[in-house]
């Protein structure tokens, strides 16, 4: 009944995203023809910022989704749709390498629950450089670790940076900027399975985004 209640509030707060961030798609196509075109001192900086403006509007739709939509209920292999997923950023040259792995059947949306797996592992790779994934049992629950050595985060951000539109990270800059939805949009996407997703700090250095899962009966 809760959960009820506040729905409608929050689909509020995410109206204004919806409805401006399809809109901003046909410009950005205008635009890339009329990049095409400008002088090759100023082509690829051009090109480069309508691909970050493109992946922001990307992401806001996938948050915007995540909270509209109904919840879907597939049976499938978490380990397998994880191991395609770290292939999908070994191929492009990423050092996001694959050390454990298993078959893991869960219920939940395979769609969503990939993009939240590859804004775990895209997140690790832009603080970190490299990133290791592991899948394995704990208990009744399928486990994703996604490890990395970087810098952390400091106690008290690693429950605030789950919060649509904050970054850990406030430079601007196109590697490691963004709009702070990631994390946001992958916690949504596990919660919505039944899972949960949480950030913790290695004794070592680092970092490990624990993405948990109910194992399907």
């Amino acid at each position: 009944a809760m959960r009820a209640a506040i729905r409608p509030h929050r689909r509020q707060g995410t109206q204004p995203t919806a409805a401006t961030a399809p809109a901003l798609r046909t410009p950005l196509t205008r635009l890339r023809f009329r990049a095409e075109q400008a002088p090759d001192a100023v082509r690829d900086r051009m090109a480069g910022d309508i691909e970050e403006m493109d992946a922001l509007i990307s992401q806001a739709m996938a948050f915007v989704r995540g909270e509209a939509t109904a919840e879907r209920r597939d049976r499938f292999d978490l380990g397998l749709l994880v191991d395609d997923c770290a292939h999908g950023f070994t191929e492009t040259g990423a050092a996001a390498s694959l050390t454990k792995t298993a078959s893991m059947m869960v219920e939940g949306d395979p769609a969503a629950l990939r993009r939240a797996v590859s804004n775990l592992i895209d997140n690790a790779l832009k603080f970190a450089g490299s990133t290791r994934v592991s899948v394995f049992q704990d208990g009744g629950d399928a486990v994703v670790e996604v490890e990395d050595d970087g810098p952390g985060l400091d106690e008290t951000e690693l429950e605030t940076v789950f919060e649509p539109f904050h970054r850990g990270e406030r430079s601007r800059n196109r590697e490691t900027g963004g709009a702070g939805l990631g994390l946001a949009v992958a916690r949504q996407a596990a919660r919505a399975s039944g899972g949960e997703v949480r950030l913790i700090n290695r004794p070592e250095g680092g970092l490990t985004a624990r993405l948990t899962l109910p194992l399907a009966v």
